[in-house]
């Protein structure tokens, strides 16, 4: 497989987080919500078949869309300027022998896994993360794919009921596979929008955030055999979060100290939202 049957798009959305992108023969900064932007000679997502005009909703799912409609390689990853798929802990960027190596035994590349803090289920961490003022918007989501497809209802359920999650869109694996997840994913955005269009309150890059879980939704349904890789973040806020989630006591130290009052402050901003 030559190199450039495989690219990994680097999420960007300005000058300088392009700049910040890594960018050589397997990496490529493709500009996000540029339709109407100065995308400064970087590859931007308002060509061809696009739906550059949603991103200040959608985040990196228009880059998605851009490459599943767009690209012309045949294993396709998104990644984001400050968030990557790592050898290691400690390793460096995954590179083309790395990907060859772990598709041959697997469908697709992730971000590994890791416990909400808490132990928060997805739904429970969601609304209290993301949507105080939304506090029933994965029933919404229930009530679209109830009707829409219902055969994912199981996978649905359960990743819901999970406390088990990841991050950013992140993956790597073939074109033509993830051509059926925008396939399920954007049919079922629009049409929750529809029902939260009248809602005020809720998050402006909503359908962003929702499929960042929905995501394992439709690798459980499909039961793809997925291998988990390490994140490699860039920038101190970002790997500060890291460290809090995978280091046993400082995730004691904020369940005990800061959750409880993010809890109690979430929960009354839901009922102002809510009327209770």
């Amino acid at each position: 497989m030559s190199s450039e049957d495989i690219t990994i798009y680097v999420i960007c959305h300005d000058l300088k987080s392009a700049k910040m992108a890594k960018n050589d023969e397997l990496y490529t900064p493709l500009f996000v919500g540029a339709d109407g932007q100065d995308t400064f000679e970087f590859l931007g997502d308002d060509t061809g078949d696009n739906i550059s005009k949603r991103n200040r909703y959608y985040s990196e799912l228009t880059g998605l869309y851009w490459m599943c409609k767009n690209s012309e390689s045949k294993i396709i990853g998104l990644n984001h300027y400050r968030r990557y798929l790592s050898k290691s802990k400690l390793g460096g960027f995954l590179d083309k022998k790395d990907i060859e190596d772990y598709l041959k035994n697997h469908d697709i590349i992730v971000p590994k896994l890791y416990n909400n803090l808490g132990c928060l289920s997805n739904r429970e961490n969601f609304m209290m993360a993301y949507f105080p003022s939304i506090p029933n918007i994965h029933d919404l989501t229930r009530e679209v794919i109830l009707e829409k497809s219902p055969e994912y209802l199981d996978a649905f359920d359960d990743v819901m009921k999970s406390n088990f999650t990841t991050h950013s869109n992140i993956f790597i694996g073939p074109k033509d596979l993830m051509n059926d997840y925008v396939d399920w994913i954007f049919p079922l955005c629009s049409d929750l929008e529809d029902k939260i269009n009248s809602i005020r309150g809720h998050p402006k890059r909503l359908m962003g955030y929702l499929t960042e879980v929905y995501f394992q939704v439709w690798i459980k349904h499909l039961n793809l055999k997925v291998k988990e890789v390490e994140p490699k973040f860039i920038g101190i806020k970002l790997n500060l979060s890291k460290f809090i989630v995978k280091t046993r006591t400082a995730r004691k130290i904020y369940e005990t100290l800061i959750l409880p009052y993010k809890k109690d402050k979430i929960l009354k901003t839901s009922k102002k939202f809510i009327g209770n």
